[in-house]
């Protein structure tokens, strides 16, 4: 069986710093701008994991929600919208405000969260509810702004903020055509770390390139369009700045802006929720990440995908190498395993042979529960996990 070796990007061939940098970042420009004394947890964005929020788009957001939501319910007021632009002026002094219980909202987030949907877009749909997580909130302007759009720069005044910190202001203006308004460096060029050793990477490149093993990347990062398609202005190169980083700059990738570029030239395209449906743990995911590996072509294996999935026209299996294939995953979140597994289920119904290996890389006890629940051993270093497929001297 020909092996196949799927990696997602952040917290596994990444340490990724620059997003935990810039979340914090805006979490403190924002807090301090309002003048409030609050310190999220260190470790909240692993709790959102863990609970199945990966996008700082949504985590940044819900975590204002938190403490803004506490400071309405205190205060008995909604602020207006205006406070979260980023020269907006404070809803009010923070006072005797309880402090916001920040690291319960991911759990009780979580039996909420729908595929397909970002879990902000869930949130704004249940604030119609009785299940609201910001009653006091409701359905007001405010968590209307807060919650929705945030896939969106140009509407949202946090995602904005964001990918400011994010890209720095150079490539912001590049990408976004705004104004920045004010200067930064990028903290993702300033703050993510290879977790892929050289001399790993070396034997992983080596292998590929002797053709005894087919490699891909499946992310959620934003990224540009498909190699080798048209530029387009609002795709951020984040998932190529990650790859950069690792120093495997051609692996093939199929990250957020892949998907959107694709659905927006294609019928699948004119949806509520777009390109986020098929990002993990949709099998669409992983299963164009797979083939992209194997073809080495980014839009064709899209192409394949879609016909596949939405057309029921499956490719070839001459497409898959004889007698099978050795599916194997690296992940640290369980959408990316839950995506492999329907992969791979739809490789069998074509007749061909699949192993599936799921590889967790996580530290965290709550992120190592998520991924044991689903019977995915774990990790805590990339090169512990690839000793199983590469071992040792390097």
């Amino acid at each position: 069986m020909k092996p196949v070796l799927l990696f997602d990007l952040d917290g596994v061939l990444v340490e990724p710093g620059g997003y935990r940098a810039a979340m914090g970042e805006a979490l403190r420009l924002t807090f301090e701008r309002w003048g409030w004394p609050l310190h999220p947890l260190q470790d909240l964005s692993a709790r959102f994991e863990a609970a199945g929020i990966t996008s700082e788009w949504d985590m940044v957001p819900l975590t204002l929600a938190t403490a803004l939501e506490a400071w309405a319910a205190h205060h008995k007021q909604v602020p207006e919208p205006a406070v979260l632009e980023i020269h907006g002026p404070s809803p009010g002094p923070w006072g005797t405000t309880p402090p916001p219980d920040f690291a319960a909202l991911p759990q009780r987030l979580r039996p909420h969260l729908q595929k397909g949907l970002p879990p902000s877009e869930v949130t704004w749909r249940l604030q119609a509810t009785s299940s609201a997580p910001f009653p006091t909130l409701g359905r007001s302007p405010l968590a209307e702004r807060l919650l929705t759009g945030t896939r969106e720069p140009l509407r949202s005044p946090l995602t904005r903020l964001f990918q400011l910190l994010v890209l720095g202001e150079k490539a912001f203006v590049q990408t976004y055509g705004l104004a920045a308004p004010f200067t930064s460096p990028s903290l993702l060029r300033r703050h993510d770390r290879p977790r892929l050793t050289p001399a790993l990477r070396d034997r992983v490149q080596e292998a590929r390139r002797w053709g005894h093993l087919a490699v891909g990347v499946f992310t959620a990062r934003p990224s540009l369009p498909p190699r080798g398609t048209p530029l387009r202005p609002g795709y951020p190169p984040e998932a190529e700045m990650a790859l950069e980083v690792v120093g495997c700059p051609d692996l093939p990738l199929i990250g957020f802006g892949r998907l959107q570029a694709f659905l927006a030239d294609s019928a699948e395209g004119n949806t509520e929720d777009g390109a986020e449906r098929l990002l993990k743990p949709h099998p669409f995911h992983a299963l164009a990440a797979l083939l992209a590996a194997l073809t080495g072509d980014e839009a064709q294996a899209l192409r394949l995908t879609a016909d596949w999935l939405f057309r029921q026209r499956p490719p070839s299996r001459s497409l898959f190498p004889a007698p099978g294939l050795h599916l194997i995953v690296v992940e640290d979140t369980a959408p990316g395993i839950q995506s492999a597994l329907g992969a791979a289920d739809a490789v069998r119904q074509l007749g061909v042979p699949v192993r599936l290996t799921p590889l967790g890389i996580a530290s965290h006890p709550a992120k190592q529960r998520s991924l044991h629940n689903l019977g995915v051993q774990t990790f805590p270093t990339l090169q512990e996990a690839l000793q199983t497929l590469f071992p040792p001297p390097w």
